[in-house]
Protein backbone atom coordinates (compact mmCIF):
# COMPACT_ATOMS: atom_id res chain seq x y z
CA UNK A 1 0.00 0.00 0.00
CA UNK A 2 2.86 2.38 0.88
CA UNK A 3 4.46 1.66 -2.47
CA UNK A 4 1.23 2.49 -4.19
CA UNK A 5 1.03 5.93 -2.46
CA UNK A 6 4.64 6.61 -3.38
CA UNK A 7 3.83 5.71 -6.94
CA UNK A 8 1.17 8.46 -7.26
CA UNK A 9 2.54 11.18 -9.45
CA UNK A 10 2.72 14.68 -7.94
CA UNK A 11 0.60 15.93 -10.79
CA UNK A 12 -2.32 14.00 -9.31
CA UNK A 13 -1.65 14.78 -5.62
CA UNK A 14 -1.08 18.53 -5.88
CA UNK A 15 -4.47 19.39 -7.47
CA UNK A 16 -6.31 17.32 -4.85
CA UNK A 17 -4.29 18.94 -2.07
CA UNK A 18 -5.05 22.44 -3.41
CA UNK A 19 -8.73 21.55 -3.76
CA UNK A 20 -8.81 20.46 -0.08
CA UNK A 21 -7.07 23.69 1.00
CA UNK A 22 -9.52 25.84 -0.99
CA UNK A 23 -12.50 23.88 0.40
CA UNK A 24 -11.24 24.40 3.97
CA UNK A 25 -10.80 28.11 3.23
CA UNK A 26 -14.32 28.35 1.82
CA UNK A 27 -15.79 26.66 4.91
CA UNK A 28 -13.79 28.97 7.20
CA UNK A 29 -14.94 32.04 5.23
CA UNK A 30 -18.57 30.86 5.37
CA UNK A 31 -18.44 30.35 9.15
CA UNK A 32 -16.82 33.75 9.70
CA UNK A 33 -19.37 35.45 7.44
CA UNK A 34 -22.25 33.73 9.22
CA UNK A 35 -20.89 34.93 12.58
CA UNK A 36 -20.60 38.52 11.27
CA UNK A 37 -24.15 38.30 9.95
CA UNK A 38 -25.39 37.17 13.39
CA UNK A 39 -23.47 40.01 15.08
CA UNK A 40 -25.00 42.54 12.71
CA UNK A 41 -28.50 41.18 13.35
CA UNK A 42 -27.88 41.36 17.10
CA UNK A 43 -26.68 44.99 16.84
CA UNK A 44 -29.74 45.91 14.75
CA UNK A 45 -32.06 44.36 17.32
CA UNK A 46 -30.27 46.12 20.19
CA UNK A 47 -30.49 49.45 18.34
CA UNK A 48 -34.22 49.05 17.74
CA UNK A 49 -34.88 48.26 21.41
CA UNK A 50 -32.68 51.17 22.57
CA UNK A 51 -34.52 53.56 20.22
CA UNK A 52 -37.95 52.42 21.38
CA UNK A 53 -36.85 52.68 25.01
CA UNK A 54 -35.34 56.19 24.65
CA UNK A 55 -38.53 57.39 22.97
CA UNK A 56 -40.72 55.79 25.66
CA UNK A 57 -38.61 57.23 28.50
CA UNK A 58 -38.72 60.79 27.18
CA UNK A 59 -42.27 60.93 25.79
CA UNK A 60 -45.08 60.90 28.30
CA UNK A 61 -48.15 62.89 29.21
CA UNK A 62 -50.02 63.38 32.46
CA UNK A 63 -53.13 62.34 30.52
CA UNK A 64 -51.71 58.90 29.60
CA UNK A 65 -49.06 58.39 32.27
CA UNK A 66 -50.40 55.00 33.40
CA UNK A 67 -49.95 53.58 29.89
CA UNK A 68 -46.65 55.43 29.42
CA UNK A 69 -45.34 54.04 32.72
CA UNK A 70 -46.45 50.53 31.77
CA UNK A 71 -44.55 50.84 28.49
CA UNK A 72 -41.37 51.92 30.28
CA UNK A 73 -41.79 49.16 32.88
CA UNK A 74 -42.08 46.66 30.01
CA UNK A 75 -38.47 47.43 29.06
CA UNK A 76 -37.09 47.23 32.61
CA UNK A 77 -35.46 44.34 34.45
CA UNK A 78 -33.30 43.95 37.53
CA UNK A 79 -32.10 46.99 39.41
CA UNK A 80 -33.47 49.35 36.77
CA UNK A 81 -36.95 47.83 37.22
CA UNK A 82 -36.73 48.77 40.90
CA UNK A 83 -35.74 52.34 39.99
CA UNK A 84 -38.63 52.62 37.54
CA UNK A 85 -41.04 51.38 40.18
CA UNK A 86 -39.75 54.04 42.57
CA UNK A 87 -40.16 56.90 40.09
CA UNK A 88 -43.21 55.63 38.21
CA UNK A 89 -45.05 53.95 41.04
CA UNK A 90 -48.36 55.24 42.40
CA UNK A 91 -46.80 58.30 44.07
CA UNK A 92 -44.76 59.25 41.01
CA UNK A 93 -47.76 58.92 38.71
CA UNK A 94 -49.87 61.02 41.10
CA UNK A 95 -47.18 63.73 41.16
CA UNK A 96 -46.99 63.81 37.34
CA UNK A 97 -50.77 64.11 37.11
CA UNK A 98 -50.93 66.82 39.78
CA UNK A 99 -48.23 68.86 38.04
CA UNK A 100 -49.86 68.20 34.65
CA UNK A 101 -46.37 67.29 33.44
CA UNK A 102 -45.62 66.14 29.93
CA UNK A 103 -42.42 65.42 28.06
CA UNK A 104 -41.59 65.30 24.37
CA UNK A 105 -38.28 63.75 23.42
CA UNK A 106 -36.54 63.48 20.08
CA UNK A 107 -33.54 61.26 19.51
CA UNK A 108 -30.68 63.30 18.09
CA UNK A 109 -28.18 60.46 18.01
CA UNK A 110 -28.04 56.85 19.12
CA UNK A 111 -25.27 54.34 18.66
CA UNK A 112 -24.45 50.90 19.95
CA UNK A 113 -21.32 50.83 22.09
CA UNK A 114 -21.17 47.06 22.47
CA UNK A 115 -23.36 44.07 21.68
CA UNK A 116 -22.27 40.67 22.90
CA UNK A 117 -24.39 37.54 22.93
CA UNK A 118 -26.05 38.40 26.25
CA UNK A 119 -25.17 42.04 27.08
CA UNK A 120 -25.24 45.31 25.18
CA UNK A 121 -24.94 49.02 25.72
CA UNK A 122 -26.11 52.01 23.74
CA UNK A 123 -25.50 55.73 24.04
CA UNK A 124 -28.27 58.17 23.16
CA UNK A 125 -28.53 61.93 22.88
CA UNK A 126 -32.11 63.11 23.23
CA UNK A 127 -33.59 66.61 23.06
CA UNK A 128 -36.37 66.70 25.64
CA UNK A 129 -38.94 69.42 26.31
CA UNK A 130 -40.81 69.20 29.60
CA UNK A 131 -43.96 71.19 30.31
CA UNK A 132 -46.15 71.38 33.38
CA UNK A 133 -48.94 73.52 34.83
CA UNK A 134 -46.49 76.27 35.85
CA UNK A 135 -44.44 76.30 32.63
CA UNK A 136 -46.59 75.95 29.54
CA UNK A 137 -43.79 76.92 27.12
CA UNK A 138 -41.61 74.20 28.58
CA UNK A 139 -37.99 73.72 29.33
CA UNK A 140 -35.81 72.08 26.70
CA UNK A 141 -32.70 70.16 27.65
CA UNK A 142 -30.33 67.75 25.99
CA UNK A 143 -30.05 64.39 27.71
CA UNK A 144 -27.13 62.10 27.22
CA UNK A 145 -27.83 58.58 28.43
CA UNK A 146 -26.12 55.25 28.47
CA UNK A 147 -28.52 52.34 28.21
CA UNK A 148 -27.36 48.93 29.45
CA UNK A 149 -29.27 45.90 28.23
CA UNK A 150 -29.32 42.16 28.73
CA UNK A 151 -30.74 39.47 26.48
CA UNK A 152 -33.57 37.65 28.25
CA UNK A 153 -36.05 34.98 27.23
CA UNK A 154 -38.37 37.87 26.33
CA UNK A 155 -35.76 39.64 24.21
CA UNK A 156 -33.48 42.57 25.02
CA UNK A 157 -34.41 44.38 28.24
CA UNK A 158 -32.96 47.46 29.92
CA UNK A 159 -31.13 46.73 33.16
CA UNK A 160 -29.26 50.02 33.59
CA UNK A 161 -29.71 53.64 32.59
CA UNK A 162 -27.26 56.38 33.39
CA UNK A 163 -28.26 59.93 32.52
CA UNK A 164 -25.40 62.39 32.21
CA UNK A 165 -25.51 66.12 32.81
CA UNK A 166 -25.89 68.04 29.57
CA UNK A 167 -22.84 70.10 28.59
CA UNK A 168 -23.02 73.68 29.81
CA UNK A 169 -25.99 73.11 32.08
CA UNK A 170 -24.48 73.99 35.42
CA UNK A 171 -22.31 71.01 36.16
CA UNK A 172 -19.57 73.29 37.51
CA UNK A 173 -20.69 76.23 39.67
CA UNK A 174 -20.11 79.55 37.90
CA UNK A 175 -17.83 80.98 40.60
CA UNK A 176 -15.37 78.08 40.13
CA UNK A 177 -14.97 78.94 36.46
CA UNK A 178 -13.68 82.44 37.21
Amino acid sequence: MLNRIKALPWRVVIPWFLCAVFAAGAVTFFLAYRDLDQQEARRDEVQQVAQRFAVALTNFSHESIEDDAATIKGFAVGEFAEEVETFLGDEGIAAIKEAEASSEGEIISLFIQAADSDEASAFAVVRETITNSTSSEGQTDTLRMEIGMIDTQDGWKVNRVEIFQAPGSGLVPEDLGR
